[in-house]
């Protein structure tokens, strides 16, 4: 106990730094790869009548609905040593990458501009001059993206969810993909609700399959029930792990991953050093496409 207690008043410290070197744009942006750069999209909501269709990006490149893998991570803003090259080890051949407190440094926006991934990222707030928020990237482009940021009520600085769509090839209905990091430091769980509520409204319009993932900040049992009634009511299922690596706060896992209208081929979580939290890697398929043991 006084271990976790002497962790609390450091984390409370840094916290206090970290807000102190901070600050929030106004509006929801989106930041995202084009082939002249970045670009940055403002007002971007999620709260709009479509899902960012003005980022709308046609083409032929879809997902492979036979099965396609995923990776979601916190990368602790990349301020860990060997965060590159757990980066490039473990998201060498993943379709989807989630990325949970992503920091635009010039080390990390080196690493955008080598990769041959397609990525949006949800602008949080700024910290030391560069922007952080949750970054999806994928091998495809998305065909459509918007955001949410909810105000941390102790801290006052947002957190972000990046919703993102993605064509499946051959199917008719795409793929939604929510990227998300929860609110933390709260007294209670209103904000916390409030943050997930707005994003179930999101999930409740889109017809076809759905996969919700990230760091939900679910350190309490309070904070789980919200989180398990809500994606219940979506009829979400989360994903089950045999060895279960995942990084926990207040004994309990906080990364997780749901999900409907797609099957689990194979799912795991790998213990690193290069965060604070452990990455989640999974592989789906539509249902109708049996799996024939493909190594991918």
């Amino acid at each position: 106990m006084r271990d976790l207690v002497a962790a609390f008043f450091l984390k409370i410290v840094c916290l206090t730094l970290l807000v102190a070197c901070a600050s929030a744009p106004k509006g929801d942006q989106l930041i995202t790869s084009a082939a002249s750069g970045t670009i940055r999209i403002d007002e971007m909501s999620c709260t709009g009548p479509r899902l960012g269709e003005r980022t709308r990006l046609q083409g032929s490149a879809a997902l492979d609905p036979a099965g396609f893998d995923l990776m979601t991570w916190n990368l602790h803003k990349a301020e860990d040593t060997g965060w590159r090259l757990d980066l490039e080890r473990l998201g060498n051949g993943q379709d989807l990458i989630l990325l949970q407190e992503a920091h635009l440094t010039p080390a990390f926006s080196s690493y955008l501009k080598q990769s041959s991934y397609h990525w949006s990222m949800a602008r949080a707030f700024d910290l030391g001059g560069a922007e952080t928020g949750v970054l999806t990237s994928a091998v495809v482009p998305s065909s459509g993206a918007c955001l949410t940021r909810t105000l941390e009520p102790l801290i006052r600085l947002p957190k972000s969810i990046l919703v993102t769509r993605y064509p499946l090839n051959g199917e008719r209905d795409e793929l939604l993909v929510a990227n998300v990091h929860g609110v933390n430091f709260t007294l209670g769980t209103t904000h916390f609700r409030a943050q997930l509520e707005s994003l179930a409204e999101t999930i409740r319009t889109h017809i076809g399959p759905v996969i919700l993932a990230g760091d939900f900040n679910s350190w309490s049992i309070r904070r789980s029930d919200v989180l398990f009634e809500i994606t219940r009511e979506l009829e979400m299922g989360p994903l089950m792990l045999t060895n279960d690596a995942r990084s926990r706060h207040w004994g309990l896992p906080v990364d997780f991953v749901f999900y409907r209208g797609v099957e689990v081929v194979d799912a795991r979580s790998l213990e690193v050093s290069s965060s604070d939290h452990n990455p989640i890697l999974v592989t789906f398929r539509m249902p109708e496409y049996p799996w024939e043991g493909i190594q991918r």
